[in-house]
C-alpha cells in the first residue's frame, strides 16, 4: 500500500462517506482491487464497529445479475462501498439500498493507466468550493433547453434537456442526500431521443472543451478534461 493510496482512503472514509461508530460498513471490491479495499477496510475500522468485505468477479455481467438476483444482499448495512472494477449504482442491490436511504459510495475502480484510483490528485479537490460552482453551474442548465459540446478533435453534440433537471456529484454522501458517486462533475438528463451531431470516440485530448448552454438565456465556458475515473 503507497502514501497515496492510503491518503485516498483516508479522504474517502472519513470526508466522503463520513463513517461513524454505529456504522455497519460493507465494502464490495474484486481480487484485482483488494489493496485498495484493504487501504479502505483499515480508515473504516478506525471509526465503525462493523467492517465487512465482499469480493465479486471483476468483469462480465455475471457481477450485475448477482446484485440484481441477491436484492437484498445490502440489508444488513448502513454504508455500503462499491469499490469494483465498474458501477453497481443500476443493479437493483443498489436501487434497494438508496431507497431504504443507506450511504451508499459508487466507487468504479477502472483507471486508463492502471494506476491506483485512490493515488488520483482529484479525490484532493476542495468539496465545498466544487459544491459552490456547481450550484453556479445548475443554475444556467436549469433555464437552458439545450447543451451543445464542442471539441477541439471534431466532437459536435447537441443534446436537448426541456424540463430535465441537473444535480452534482463530488464524492461527499451529504452532498448527494446519502448518495454519491467518486467523479467530481455536474451531470444533467437528456431527451433521449433528441440528440444531435458527431462524437469523435477516441476524443483524449487535454485542450480545453466549449460547452454552451442554450435557451431563453445562454452561457459559455471552457473547463478542461481532467485525468480521472470516470463516473458512475
Amino acid at each position: 500500500m503507497t502514501p497515496n493510496m492510503e491518503r485516498g482512503a483516508r479522504i474517502i472514509i472519513h470526508e466522503w462517506v463520513r463513517v461513524k461508530a454505529w456504522d455497519k460498513v460493507l465494502i464490495v471490491t474484486s481480487k484485482e482491487h483488494q489493496a485498495e479495499a484493504k487501504a479502505l477496510e483499515m480508515q473504516a475500522r478506525k471509526k465503525a464497529r462493523s467492517v465487512n468485505t465482499l469480493i465479486v468477479e471483476n468483469k462480465g455481467r455475471h457481477v450485475g445479475i448477482f446484485f440484481d438476483d441477491n436484492e437484498a444482499v445490502f440489508d444488513p448495512y448502513t454504508a455500503i462501498i462499491a469499490a469494483t472494477e465498474y458501477s453497481l449504482v443500476t443493479t437493483k442491490a443498489a436501487k434497494r439500498a438508496i431507497q431504504k436511504h443507506k450511504k451508499f459510495l459508487s466507487l468504479p475502480l477502472s483507471t486508463n493507466d492502471g494506476r491506483s484510483l485512490l493515488e488520483f490528485d482529484f479525490l484532493l479537490m476542495d468539496t465545498k468550493k466544487s459544491r459552490m460552482m456547481a450550484k453556479l453551474f445548475m443554475k444556467y442548465l436549469r433555464s437552458s433547453g439545450k447543451v451543445h459540446v464542442t471539441t477541439p478533435a471534431g466532437t459536435d453534440m447537441m443534446f436537448y434537456k426541456e424540463n430535465r433537471n441537473p444535480g452534482f456529484f463530488n464524492g461527499v454522501l451529504r452532498d448527494g442526500k446519502g448518495y454519491s458517486s467518486s467523479s467530481i462533475e455536474v451531470y444533467v438528463p437528456i431527451e433521449e431521443t433528441k440528440t444531435e451531431g458527431i462524437t469523435d470516440r477516441w476524443d483524449t485530448s487535454d485542450e480545453p472543451m466549449s460547452r454552451r448552454e442554450s435557451s431563453s438565456r445562454a452561457a459559455e465556458s471552457s473547463i478542461s478534461r481532467r485525468h480521472r475515473q470516470a463516473s458512475a
